[in-house]
């Protein structure tokens, strides 16, 4: 046995699946915080809290290109047919056909 062999983490079946919703779910709540702040800043008068609106608005960026690219990866394994993806299933119809266009809006606004 080698050495890297002996020292390798042993994952448990659908480990990686469940990591990945795990950041998924992560990276939405703190999208829901943010946006929820962003928004209050907003109601209140963007004019007398504009620096924070400012820095709300680019705090959002980094959750939002781990929630993109966790949301990815996982559309990447289940139609590459990772087994452990296709046991999870596909997203609802809604969400797939969603999905793609909010980037679109998301990159078009950034």
């Amino acid at each position: 046995m080698k050495l890297a062999e002996r020292f390798r983490p042993t994952a448990t079946p659908g480990f990686a699946v469940e990591r990945n919703a795990r950041l998924t779910v992560d990276a939405a709540l703190v999208l829901l915080i943010l946006f929820a702040i962003q928004i209050a800043t907003v109601i209140i008068g963007v004019r007398t809290h504009l620096s924070l609106h400012v820095v709300i608005g680019l705090t959002l960026v980094p959750p939002l290109l781990i929630k993109i690219s966790a949301v990815s990866w996982r559309f990447l394994q289940y139609y590459r047919h990772n087994e452990e993806y296709r046991r999870r299933g596909a997203p609802p119809p809604l969400l797939r056909l969603l999905g793609p266009v909010l980037v679109v809006v998301v990159t078009i606004q950034v």
